[in-house]
Parts: C-alpha cells; sequence; structure tokens
C-alpha cells in the first residue's frame, strides 16, 4: 500500500550548459513517487535518466543547467518545497539523509583501503550507529562479522552492494535513487539484489524508491509503475502491468532485451595463427591462495571468442593475468609467432579510463604518440568504430555510455593490438547499445584480424556474436565449445549460465 507523495516533478523541462552550447536534455516530464512505492524509470542509453536523477539529488551545479519549465517539489511534514528554488546548502540542511543515491559500481564509493566497518558508519549526515547498521545487514543476508572487518575488494559485487544498501536503511531516507545499481552483476545477483532493495522500501511506508534501468524486463517485474523515457521525452508512463502488457510502440519494446536464438559465428579458423596460447595458468595475490586455479585458453587472428561465468567466477581475473597486473603461480604464455602479441583492453566504465580535463583530441594524441598516428589516423578510426571527426574537440562528459564505449575501442586501436581484452564492454547500455557493441567487435575481428576475448554476463549474446566461448566457475575453465555445441551441452552448470541469461538450453 502505497503511502502520501515524497517527490513530485511537474511539468519539468532542461537545458544544460556545455561547450556547444545549450542543449535539451529534458521536455515536460510529470513523475510522482509516493512513500512505499517502486517507480521504474526506463529508457535507453543517453535518454535523460540520470539527468533527471542527478537534478532530483541535486548532483548538478546550477550553473550548469536552465530550468525551462516546471518544478521539483519536496513533500515532508505535508509541506512542499521546490528544490529547484534552493541553493546547494540549502538543500542540503533540507534533505541531507532523505534523499540516498545507490550509484551503478559500489567500487567507487567504497574506500579500498579502509575497513568496511567504518565506512558503513560513516555518512554525509553524521556517524550512524554500528548496531543500526549491523541490523540492515542482517535483514539484508548479510553477517555484521564477517563484513565488519573485511575490505571492499574481498567481498563480491552483490555483496558491497548490499552493504551499501544497509547503510542507506540505517539512515531511514524518504527517497531513495537506485541509478542502474545492478548492471555490473551477473543475472542471479541482479535478481537477489533487486529483490532485497524492494522488499526494503515496500517494508517502510515512508520511503519511496526511483528505480533506473536500461532493461524494463529486470525492473518491471518489481515495480509498482513505469516511466519510459526516450530522448528527453516520456512516451510511456502508469502502472507496471499495463506498461508491460501494451508497450506504446517500436521503441518501447525495443527495451525489452532481444529473445533471438544464438546463432553465433562459430568459424572453423583452426588454419589461422594462434595469437596467444596460454596453458596451465594458475594465478593469485597471496601465497596458497589462487584466484585462478587452472585455465589453458588460446585465441586465433581473426577469432572472436566469449568469457562467460558468474560474478567472482575469476573472468577479469583471467584479463588481469594476461596483462601482468595478477602475479602468475604456474603456466605459460606464448604465440605461433614467437613473439608475444600486443595486447589492449577495453574496460566496463570508459569514462573511468578517460582523462576529464582532455579533450578526445587530446587523448587520442597522447596515445597514439608513441605509434606516430596522425590527426587522419585518428579520424580513420573515429569513422571505423562508427563516428565523426567534428567529435575530436569534446569533452568525455559531452558523449554517451555508447560512444564513450566506441572512443574507448577507437583508442585501443590507436596502438595497433593484435589481441584485444573487453572487459564487460556494454553492460551498462541498453540492448540495442549492447549489440551494437558486439556487432562492432566483430567486424574489428574479422576485418583486421585481430583477436578479440569479450568478458559478459550474458551467455546468450555471447552466443549471437563469437566463434567459441570459454565458461569459468570458481577460477578454472571447465567448458569451452562453439555456440552451436553450447546449445547441445548437457552439463549442469552450462544450463545454469544459459537460463540465467534468459536462454533457455534446448
Amino acid at each position: 500500500m502505497k503511502g502520501e507523495p515524497v517527490i513530485i516533478v511537474e511539468d519539468l523541462s532542461v537545458d544544460i550548459q556545455n561547450v556547444r552550447g545549450t542543449v535539451p536534455v529534458l521536455h515536460h516530464i510529470d513523475l510522482r513517487i509516493h512513500g512505499g512505492e517502486v517507480h521504474a524509470l526506463v529508457g535507453p542509453s543517453g535518454s535523460g535518466k540520470s539527468t533527471l536523477s542527478a537534478l532530483i539529488s541535486g548532483a548538478v551545479a546550477k550553473d550548469q543547467y536552465t530550468i525551462r519549465s516546471g518544478h521539483i517539489w519536496w513533500i515532508q511534514d505535508g509541506r512542499k518545497t521546490d528544490l529547484i528554488d534552493l541553493e546547494w546548502a540549502e538543500r542540503q540542511t533540507l534533505t541531507r539523509g532523505l534523499i540516498e543515491v545507490i550509484f551503478q559500481e559500489p567500487a567507487t564509493t567504497l574506500d579500498p583501503v579502509v575497513a568496511l566497518g567504518c565506512q558503513l558508519v560513516e555518512s554525509g549526515s553524521g556517524s550512524l550507529s554500528a548496531d543500526l547498521v549491523k541490523d540492515e545487514l542482517v535483514r539484508l543476508g548479510l553477517d555484521p562479522e564477517f563484513v565488519w572487518g573485511r575490505y571492499p575488494w574481498q567481498l563480491s559485487g552483490g555483496q558491497q552492494q548490499r552493504c551499501l544498501l544497509a547503510r542507506t536503511m540505517a539512515l531511514r531516507p524518504t527517497l531513495i535513487l537506485a541509478d542502474e545499481p545492478t548492471s555490473a552483476l551477473d543475472k542471479h545477483r541482479e535478481g537477489q539484489f533487486l529483490d532485497d532493495l524492494v522488499n526494503v522500501v515496500r517494508n517502510d511506508r515512508d520511503c519511496g524508491l526511483l528505480l533506473i534501468s536500461h532493461n524494463v524486463q529486470a525492473v518491471g517485474r518489481l515495480a509498482d509503475s513505469i516511466s519510459i523515457l526516450h530522448e528527453g521525452r516520456l512516451i510511456a508512463h502508469g502502472a507496471a502491468t499495463a506498461v508491460l502488457e501494451n508497450p506504446p510502440d517500436a521503441l518501447s519494446r525495443s527495451l525489452w532485451p532481444s529473445d533471438e536464438p544464438g546463432t553465433g559465428f562459430g568459424k572453423n579458423l583452426q588454419a589461422n595463427t594462434i595469437l596467444l596460447k596460454i596453458k596451465d595458468m594458475s594465478a593469485g595475490y597471496r601465497p596458497g591462495v589462487s584466484v585462478i586455479r587452472t585455465a589453458s585458453v588460446h585465441i586465433h587472428q581473426g577469432e572472436m571468442v566469449g568469457i562467460a561465468g558468474p560474478s567472482g567466477s575469476g573472468k577479469s581475473s583471467f584479463f588481469r593475468a594476461i596483462l601482468d597486473l595478477l602475479p602468475w603461480r604456474t603456466g605459460e604464455m606464448n604465440s605461433d609467432t614467437g613473439q608475444l602479441p600486443g595486447i589492449q583492453m577495453v574496460y566496463q566504465d570508459p569514462g573511468r579510463t578517460m582523462n576529464p580535463t582532455l579533450s578526445i583530441a587530446e587523448t587520442m594524441e597522447e596515445w597514439g604518440r608513441p605509434h606516430s598516428a596522425s590527426r587522419n589516423d585518428v579520424i580513420d578510426l573515429l569513422n571505423e568504430v562508427g563516428l565523426s571527426a567534428d567529435m575530436l574537440d569534446r569533452m568525455p562528459h559531452m558523449f554517451s555510455g555508447g560512444q564513450k564505449q566506441r572512443l574507448a575501442i577507437a583508442r585501443a586501436l590507436l596502438c595497433r593490438p593484435e589481441v584485444l581484452l573487453a572487459d564487460e564492454p556494454f553492460s551498462s547500455l541498453d540492448d540495442h547499445l549492447q549489440n551494437q557493441i558486439l556487432q562492432l567487435l566483430r567486424s574489428l575481428a574479422t576485418e583486421r584480424g585481430i583477436g578479440i576475448f569479450v568478458v559478459a554476463h550474458d551467455v546468450r549474446k555471447l552466443e549471437r556474436f563469437c566463434d567459441r566461448l570459454i565458461l569459468f566457475d570458481q577460477g578454472e575453465v571447465f567448458w569451452e565449445g562453439s555456440p552451436d555445441e553450447i546449445a547441445q551441452s548437457a552439463d549442469p552448470r552450462v544450463i545454469e549460465l544459459r537460463l540465467g541469461s534468459g536462454q533457455h538450453p534446448h
């Protein structure tokens, strides 16, 4: 049962100021969230979801936007206050501890060198009671004694997010803004965290939840109401069941993950040169503890190999070991060419790998200098990844998530690699853009002859675009084969991974 409204967005139209001038980003937005209500805000990448969230939370400086019309009404004790009219200090005094944000990447919120117990009792509104935080941890299925003395890097992504949720709920907020909180988790852990998040809100009629996502299927089953945003405009709004049963047009339906079967490429590349061959790898940071227990893997010229597995299975650690960022215990790495190939990495969050004070031209110049890359070379690469030369003078924050990922791929190609490691390169993008990035990588493998490893949680997508798949679990490779072979596998772990991706095994 819903409580009283806690936030009302009324006829909100907003322009953002940047070096290109004034850019309209939101148009006549109407939205209200009640206590005890789960409201899903869904839309493709670049639709304005995070901008709206930032305006509600006060994360955008007033000199960076212009209000063309509308209000953001904050309701407290029956009184309405327009947050748009307030200066930052006034806003913080009014809403500190009452509006809380759960971000996409818990690792960016937590300090890696401070024990979690110390961090969880700290907040912007002062110290919290340790007993209160521990009660919330228990409520979320975590053992406080297990969590308290550990560091963030010793917990999985799902455990980190639940720790932050425990701190958030200990503050007793009136509104929670959850901005893509599960994009770094596999399907199983995504479902667990969303269930936890929704349950704690539903049990508190004084707290409302704005759940932001590009995946309407993931959040729609839990939401009371749904708003679909496209190019800054609401194109659908209403009760969750009504919106899910009657998507208004093809655009809204495109937000549902594709159910196309895994066709894969599965080319016979055995005659091609093996660019990278890894035999009997084991690796780890501490003596006697191996993050990678055993892995023997290879990749041919022009081949795209998908790597999948549950969170914490060793996929990203495998990449770190290849790059010598994780100490090897045993094993060897070589190539048919007699010389190890040039290797470049494309990371999950490209924005964190770009200097925010440098234009794209300056970034590309810095990366291309050791390889004598000219401006024309950079322009050719931008065109190859689907971008244009007029983007060179822009700053990183002016690009959407999909554009940033294309820039990261172009930047990696400047170094002329023979092998590309792509670690969850599309997890924060909507389904349509995910397919575009995978198709781009597929084309680069085929046309340039690069060997590309792609890590993802979604086995279904890897089946559609990769020549071969490698599955990790508990630090070891337990299965390898073509897209056709994975569809026929009777291995229960393979079946579980495919079911977790929304794809039935047979």
